[in-house]
């Protein structure tokens, strides 16, 4: 756990997470423990995504978010349908989006634009998730999305079902 939690590098978080998996099959103890963990990295990842968080501890949320990706992909989506989650990430999406268009617009009108080679693009503001978190955002939304989608039709399923 205090491996998954400290380290930086997401291939290091992939292996403990599998590690720890695999230690939550064979002893309710670490199943305990590693719910636990992502619960906390749920919740420090749902803290972070704040606005005004984000935008104040860039690096911090970026490897939160990593964290969430981990996680997520190994079936583990602690956001149970929390639509205010979904927005937030919606919300960040959102910000990169008007973001790019409003720098490609510029690029577009600069005068050198056709004259030169193409600039590199600028870099995003705080606030702004880059395109690795961007990426990240979009892969953590769509299982959040998914297991909603999954809940909302063993509800109707169970529905159906009774008598």
């Amino acid at each position: 756990r205090r491996t998954f939690e400290s380290c930086l590098f997401i291939d290091t978080m992939k292996m403990c997470a599998d590690s720890m998996l695999a230690l939550a099959r064979c002893s309710n103890e670490a199943h305990g423990a590693f719910m636990d963990l992502a619960r906390d990295i749920f919740h420090a990842g749902y803290t972070l995504l704040k606005p005004a968080l984000f935008a104040e501890r860039n690096d911090e949320a970026r490897i939160a978010v990593s964290r969430m990706m981990v996680l997520s992909n190994r079936g583990l989506d602690m956001s149970f349908s929390n639509m205010d989650f979904v927005e937030r990430l919606m919300e960040l999406l959102r910000s990169r989006v008007e973001w790019a268009a409003q720098a490609s617009a510029e690029l577009s009108a600069s005068p050198l634009a056709s004259a030169a080679p193409a600039p590199s693009p600028p870099s995003a503001p705080a606030g702004v998730p880059d395109a690795r978190v961007a990426l990240q955002v979009v892969e953590v939304l769509f299982v959040a999305l998914t297991w909603q989608v999954r809940v909302v039709d063993w509800v109707k399923a169970s529905k159906d079902e009774a008598p």
